[in-house]
């Protein structure tokens, strides 16, 4: 099922965004954060806040297939090498985090702006964690 390099970092990515997922909602109960990715995939695709279970549902669902893609970009930048894919994960995951971020303020998408510091020191801890995870899982993955 995993023999090809798109379908290991895919599921690599979905696996690295359940890991992430489940960090953003522990940080976002605690307090330490003020947004869910379910927020944030639901108004990119519809343009407002969700405001059922359904709509936070539909935007989660959107963060995940987010995560599987960027998994997968991943695999395809370093499927010619094989071995220990932490730094690079790491290091991928926070570029896309400031990407991210960065196209978000350049095209003021006001129902994600502004965020305080203790989001963005959040999502930066959930994004490493999203990198480390994608890096075990494609290890994983990789071995089968």
């Amino acid at each position: 099922m995993f023999k090809d390099w798109v379908m290991r970092g895919f599921a690599a990515g979905l696996i690295a965004g359940v890991a992430m997922t489940v960090a953003n909602r522990t940080l976002v109960a605690l307090n330490v954060s003020e947004q869910l990715y379910a927020y944030w995939g639901y108004v990119l695709v519809s343009g407002t806040a969700f405001r059922t279970l359904s709509e936070e549902i539909a935007g989660q669902l959107v963060h995940l297939a987010f995560c599987g893609f960027v998994g997968l970009a991943f695999t395809w930048l370093v499927r010619k090498e094989k071995g220990c894919y932490v730094v690079r994960a790491v290091l991928w995951s926070i570029a896309v985090w400031f990407a991210s971020n960065a196209v978000i303020t350049l095209f003021n998408v006001t129902l994600l702006l502004p965020v305080g510091l203790d989001t963005i020191i959040s999502h930066l801890v959930t994004t490493v964690i999203y990198g480390l995870t994608l890096a075990k899982a494609l290890d994983y993955l990789d071995a089968r």
